[in-house]
């Protein structure tokens, strides 16, 4: 729905990066509440299952996002015809470093 020229800015984890640290195990407590941690990738999205006990009940929450990577965004940017204009690795506009980066910011510009 961008107009021909118009721009848009993608800012993404840089998925390679979370998956290549990925903690599978972390327990974590917060004002006295323990929070067990547990994360996996199945090849396509990253899973964050959190468990605690609220004092009443032991609550359970999945989190699930879609590892998509800088050449995923590439195939779907083109598919849909979006030119790449620039591709930074953080808020200070770094270069993009797959292993390094902590972010995947693309910008890039609707060609029809």
């Amino acid at each position: 729905m961008l107009n021909k020229d118009g721009l848009l800015i993608i800012d993404f984890m840089n998925a390679s990066k979370v998956i290549s640290n990925l903690v599978e195990n972390e327990i974590k407590t917060v004002d006295n509440v323990q929070f067990t941690i547990k994360r996996t990738y199945d090849g396509k999205h990253i899973f964050k299952n959190i468990s605690f006990n609220d004092g009443k009940q032991i609550q359970q929450h999945t989190e699930r996002v879609q590892a998509v990577l800088l050449n995923d965004f590439k195939r779907l940017l083109h598919l849909n015809n979006f030119k790449i204009l620039s591709i930074f690795g953080d808020f200070d506009l770094n270069h993009f470093d797959e292993e390094n980066s902590d972010r995947l910011i693309i910008i890039a510009q609707k060609t029809e």
